[in-house]
């Protein structure tokens, strides 16, 4: 005798205009390939949709254990985001000179997981969402004011406050330079602190300027030339999310 098989909403993420409702269709989301094995190692199907995507899981309605591969910890679900529409970052909030890259999560500023819905810091895409998509190791031009130079690169915790790597800037002192290149997170060069786990970091100077900014890690992230990334994590089974609809996140933009 077999056992009937379903497939029920995980979770999904749906695009639209804040205020209107409005769908928006100019993002593409793309599983990584860290992200597609623990879609296969949880038995989970990605469904791509015209304004974001739906996760469903597998179960056996019937069965004594209805979850054939449960999520018993945290898990990060990562995915790349490609900007399918040219217009997209000069039709939509926030300003900015360039094409922004973009870091989405369903994390409270103190790294837990929200019971919210939204992917953003705020109510909608802001620059508190920017970010700067680095590979694991890289090269960070380094401006050197005279008299106010930096001494040190830091790479900090997104989500804390403890100091992962100090990097001294060593100034040229004959002839002095307006900036130099230093190499950061290398693993023969910073083999004790070498940070391997990909995700999203703060990177900062000793000095006030230049500002502290969000990195994001990751050799396919980048190599893949994403505009953004977004993790969805998650720590408990699937069946604990609301029946038919799953957990619902949104990702609100603003017209200009």
């Amino acid at each position: 005798m077999g056992f009937t098989i379903s497939y029920q909403r995980f979770f999904t993420v749906r695009v639209k205009e804040e205020g209107s409702g409005n769908v928006v269709r100019s993002l593409k989301f793309v599983p990584t390939g860290t992200c597609e094995a623990l879609l296969s190692r949880f038995q989970l199907v990605f469904k791509p949709m015209e304004d974001g995507f739906d996760v469903y899981y597998k179960s056996f309605p019937k069965a004594s254990e209805p979850i054939p591969a449960p999520i018993e910890n945290n898990v990060k679900f990562t995915f790349g985001i490609k900007i399918l529409d040219p217009s997209f970052s000069t039709r939509y909030e926030p300003e900015t000179v360039t094409v922004p890259q973009y870091y989405l999560d369903n994390l409270q500023s103190n790294g837990s997981i929200t019971s919210g819905v939204n992917l953003t810091a705020s109510t909608r895409l802001d620059t508190a969402d920017f970010t700067f998509i680095r590979q694991q190791s890289f090269t960070q031009k380094t401006a050197l004011p005279l008299g106010n130079e930096p001494t040190e690169w830091r790479i900090k915790e997104k989500f804390g406050t403890a100091t992962l790597q100090t990097v001294p800037i060593t100034k040229p002192i004959d002839p002095t330079m307006p900036s130099i290149d230093v190499r950061l997170n290398d693993p023969n060069l910073h083999e004790a602190e070498y940070l391997s786990e990909e995700g999203p970091y703060v990177l900062e100077t000793d000095k006030p300027d230049p500002a502290p900014v969000t990195i994001y890690l990751s050799n396919s992230i980048k190599q893949n030339d994403f505009n953004g990334v977004l993790d969805v994590h998650w720590n408990s089974v699937q069946s604990s999310v609301p029946a038919n609809t799953g957990k619902a996140y949104q990702l609100n933009v603003k017209l200009k």
